[in-house]
């Protein structure tokens, strides 16, 4: 997001759902799918919403019917929210008010107009399903605020940079005369804008108290009790529920053990709201311009990771040829291969290459915006076509034709190539949740053609090889995102086991199900195996070998 003024009812406060010119659904002929900001699913978010209003601020244990209706509705504003749909201060009014009133068991009943006898008795699961079902909509609801915390660190961390941005205009104008009070700057020196930033910023904290208090006086409005638009977003302030505070602990009192970690979680995000924003400060990537290398601007990266995010959810779609999901989808296995190159290619850019330094400089187009260079065309020469005991044909003559893994692992393994591993586009990529599509995309089930796809052998083998090709790309992308790293180290740390067994043969070498492949147009319903590639020792893949990829010790 850019850095600038902005108030909390403002329509862009908080990170929404939008889909960039560069995204492949733009402009599609789905109206849903090319449906551009968060004001789809509007009706869908109204429902979810009147439905967990008819609840009139309490849950009957015995109504198991609505109680699952509403368990339904929460789960839905929380899909919507995932997604910026809810992304608005009206829209989480409107969405938090009614949730908050559920978490207060105290209104509870037990049938309709019955109080419980003893009031104690909601807490027990012994009285059946009921009481579970009430915890776990009480667990659901709680786990909407913990998401709407996360939009309100955002927005308190995007008006403290703000803050500091406004402040270093100040401090910019205050240095000249810091640096003659000083006598630490010659002219010469003052010149220098970055060296002088830093040193106006130190002297004015140091020597100034005012600008200290101000800073602290700025910093706690945002928090409960304060006059800013970020006090605004405290749960209870959202809730209209000043008692908040209670109703967490009675959640704690229910013998249900997610509840109440679920509970415990919400109170310290709340207890611990400045911490968090402390940590954002410090995790926070700041860029002086949009533009990038190899993609033109950070929108064309971000399109890019939104793509591969969409192409790894419908591996089964692309990635398996059968009656039911239809043919393979060549265009997107391309895409998802394209896209993990130009991946590598940027982790291998230097900071601030002008982008004729990348592999193919990014497209302009007619509005001015940049789009990243399609692949050349001779990464489809590869050619598959085959022929059943059924008689059935497939053919492919634009296949993804390069291994990406092979292109990529001999720069990543030379200590001496010219060509390192860029420290801040690491940074980058980790800002832009790069790592969640490697944890989404590292659990594509190679053999999925195996486990019940109707298709031939080869159709099956084919479809294996396209998924490990993809895999093996992403273990070189996540190898070089990690690469030197810390902390992106310690964001996928919790995909290590999965990391190492992609590592390891022969999980992703070139030893199919299938013998390799005739070098041919079309391979005849008894196999053949090319007598030169079979003496060379080298199996042939639509595409090339498959070999394995050398790993350090």
């Amino acid at each position: 997001a850019i850095v600038r003024k902005r108030r909390v009812d403002d329509p862009d406060a908080f990170p929404a759902f939008f889909l960039p010119k560069l995204s492949s659904a733009f402009g599609g002929p789905n109206p849903i799918a090319s449906h551009p900001d968060h004001f789809k699913f509007f009706l869908l978010r109204s429902f979810c919403n009147n439905l967990v209003k008819d609840f009139n601020k309490r849950l009957i244990h015995h109504e198991e019917e609505f109680n699952n209706l509403g368990l339904a509705a929460i789960r839905g504003q929380m899909n919507l929210l995932d997604f910026g749909f809810q992304s608005t201060y009206t829209k989480l009014l409107e969405m938090c008010g009614p949730n908050g009133a559920l978490l207060d068991g105290r209104s509870d009943l037990d049938f309709s107009g019955q109080l419980f006898d003893p009031p104690t008795q909601r807490y027990k699961r012994i009285g059946g399903t009921m009481t579970a079902l009430v915890a776990r909509t009480k667990k659901e609801a709680i786990d909407v605020f913990v998401a709407v915390t996360d939009l309100r660190t955002n927005f308190r961390l995007a008006q403290m940079l703000q803050i500091f941005k406004e402040r270093e205009a100040h401090w910019a104008e205050d240095s000249y005369s810091a640096a003659n009070a000083l006598g630490a700057l010659s002219l010469d020196a003052a010149a220098d804008c970055s060296g002088l930033a830093a040193k106006s910023a130190a002297y004015v904290m140091q020597a100034t108290p005012e600008s200290v208090d101000e800073l602290y006086r700025d910093f706690e409005a945002m928090f409960p009790g304060g006059s800013g638009d970020g006090a605004k977003l405290d749960i209870a302030a959202l809730c209209g529920k000043p008692d908040m505070d209670e109703a967490l602990i009675d959640c704690m009192m229910y013998e249900d053990d997610d509840l109440m970690a679920s509970a415990l979680h919400l109170l310290e995000s709340n207890y611990g709201q400045r911490r968090r924003l402390r940590v954002g400060l410090q995790n926070a990537t700041l860029l002086e311009s949009t533009r990038l290398p190899v993609y033109g601007d950070i929108h064309g990266l971000r399109a890019d990771l939104q793509e591969l995010v969409y192409l790894g959810r419908t591996s089964t779609v692309w990635g398996v040829k059968s009656r039911v999901s239809g043919p393979f989808d060549d265009k997107s296995f391309g895409a998802i291969m394209s896209r993990l190159d130009r991946i590598l290619e940027f982790l291998h850019t230097p900071w601030g290459a002008p982008f004729a330094g990348a592999a193919k400089p990014p497209v302009q187009a007619a509005d001015g915006s940049l789009h990243p260079a399609p692949p050349d065309a001779s990464c489809f020469q590869g050619h598959f076509a085959e022929t059943d005991l059924q008689g059935n044909s497939y053919e492919c003559k634009s296949l993804w034709s390069y291994d990406v893994a092979a292109k990529w692992s001999k720069t990543m393994r030379d200590l001496d190539s010219p060509r390192k591993i860029e420290p801040k586009h690491q940074d980058i990529l980790r800002s832009c949740d790069f790592q969640e599509v490697c944890s989404e995309a590292l659990f594509i089930d190679n053999e999925i053609a195996f486990k019940g796809s109707i298709c031939t052998e080869r159709e099956k083998g084919e479809s294996e090889r396209r998924i490990r090709l993809v895999k093996r790309a992403l273990l070189c992308c996540t190898t070089a995102f990690v690469h030197g790293n810390g902390s992106n180290q310690e964001v996928l740390f919790k995909d290590l086991p999965v990391l190492e067994k992609l590592c390891t043969p022969p999980e992703l070498d070139h030893e199919f199900h299938l013998k390799p492949y005739t070098v041919g147009a079309t391979i005849p319903k008894e196999e053949s195996i090319d007598p030169a590639a079979a003496a060379a020792g080298t199996p042939w893949w639509p595409g090339g070998g498959m070999g394995v990829i050398p790993l350090e010790q």
